[in-house]
């Protein structure tokens, strides 16, 4: 097993429940998460704080979606590499994400909620 110890992560997800999911399987592989956040803004803001190795951002969060603030961290942080969860796998999604400097994407479930 690789040693990732060292490898610091914020994670953006607007969903509570996907967040807790992720950072356990972060944490239990041995990443350390930083800093966790709902929306794109708090995310580029958590960055620029804690300068971490990998930001995991999810498409579609609030004030600035994945792709705008995975722009802005490349602006502001160009060393921290970028990882897009999303629930679109259609090509220009995927496209798009590399053109804005994510480095890799990971699908996962839409959640519906029925009440």
């Amino acid at each position: 097993m690789t040693d990732l110890q060292g490898i610091c992560i914020v994670l953006a997800d607007d969903h509570h429940v996907v967040r807790e999911g992720v950072r356990s399987l972060l944490e239990r592989e041995g990443f350390t998460v930083v800093g966790e956040c709902a929306d794109g803004a708090e995310a580029v803001a958590l960055v620029k704080a804690h300068a971490p190795d990998v930001a995991i951002l999810d498409f579609g969060m609030p004030k600035l979606n994945g792709m705008d603030a995975a722009r802005a961290i490349a602006a502001e942080a160009p060393r921290t590499r970028t990882i897009l969860l999303t629930v679109h796998t259609e090509d220009q999604y995927v496209f798009g994400a590399l053109q804005a400097g994510i480095r890799a994407t990971s699908s996962r479930p839409k959640l519906q909620w029925t009440w």
